[in-house]
């Protein structure tokens, strides 16, 4: 008697059917796997900005106040042109941030646009990236200037509204002469001026200092100076190192920084709409906080405390959250 000789293997539907299957719990899994991925990115995120909370305490407690936002007025000792210095929060907080070899390199006793500076200012800083966004290993040069940039994600407070109250309709970046011009803010940070613990009478558990923003796609590195300036976080500009409750976060509404005369700070790109109206009116400037994470951003308030905010919060919250002394303590739902 004759034994069937029986084939081993699958049958071709068979085969279909278990790549079927598999492509099945793929497209199921996918998700889960890319939100988990997101979620330790927005982890190490608000961690960077608890490190950088951290920081304006230890120089709070060095110096005896917060950081100056920026440094606008011209120095003694700063060389032709007496412009703007642009020295940024973020380049005050380096040694607090065990950046020291960058400080090392960084000359506050010249303009932040000198090319004695350019190294410095250059440098990737990983605990000013976040990693949900593209800005690590990437650099922004303006030809014009020409510096170069290191991208960054981390913005300081400016308030409630634009990046001061009247520029009296001076340029700062290169008119030297300061008279009548106004640079206070209703928020944490402001140029050429410091905040101390007294001034935060909304209290410091009430009041953020800082957020997220996205860095610039524009990272021209051409003859002209069009460029996207945001999200640098040596650079002097609204939107770079600074932003302001004036919008929600992640809005709609574009972000005014300076523009005319052949010079163009913001690029529109996904999410990052730009109004290039403004020329260089720096009382009329202001930039919204954004980030890549779904449904919000982070944000350390001047306690040292990190939260999520969500892009749905009411605008007058938002507001009462960037103020230092408006006299409304809101509660976070």
């Amino acid at each position: 008697m004759k034994s069937a000789n029986r084939q081993t293997g699958f049958s071709l539907v068979e085969l279909l059917v278990v790549i079927a299957i598999i492509g099945t719990l793929v497209a199921l899994l996918l998700p889960a796997v890319q939100a988990a991925r997101e979620a330790a990115r927005r982890m190490q995120c608000a961690n960077n900005l608890k490190q950088i909370g951290l920081a304006v305490h230890n120089y709070a407690t060095q110096h005896g106040a917060l950081p100056i936002g920026l440094v606008a007025s011209p120095l003694s000792t700063q060389p032709s042109p007496r412009g703007l210095p642009g020295h940024t929060a973020q380049a005050m907080l380096l040694p607090f941030l065990e950046q020291s070899n960058v400080l090392a390199q960084y000359d506050f006793g010249i303009r932040n646009v000198n090319s004695g500076n350019r190294e410095a200012t250059g440098t990737q800083i990983p605990v000013y990236q976040c990693p949900s966004d593209n800005s690590s290993g990437r650099t922004a040069a303006n030809a014009v200037f020409g510096t170069e940039m290191g991208r960054s994600n981390y913005v300081v407070c400016f308030g409630t509204d634009t990046m001061l109250r009247d520029a009296n309709q001076k340029n700062i970046t290169t008119h030297p002469d300061r008279t009548g011009v106004d640079f206070e803010t209703d928020g944490a940070f402001r140029m050429d001026g410091s905040r101390r613990w007294n001034n935060f009478q909304d209290g410091t558990s009430n009041t953020i200092m800082s957020s997220e923003v996205l860095a610039g796609q524009d990272d021209s590195k051409s003859t002209s100076d069009v460029w996207d300036a945001r999200g640098l976080w040596a650079w002097h500009m609204m939107g770079s190192f600074c932003y302001t409750h004036r919008n929600l976060p992640n809005t709609d509404v574009g972000d005014v920084m300076p523009s005319g005369g052949g010079s163009l700070n913001c690029v529109d790109a996904p999410h990052m709409p730009c109004d290039n109206s403004a020329g260089c009116q720096w009382d009329v400037m202001h930039a919204a906080a954004r980030s890549r994470h779904p449904g919000g951003v982070n944000v350390v308030f001047v306690d040292g405390h990190v939260s999520f905010i969500s892009d749905t919060i009411d605008l007058h919250t938002w507001q009462c959250l960037g103020a230092i002394a408006d006299g409304e303590v809101v509660q976070m739902p």
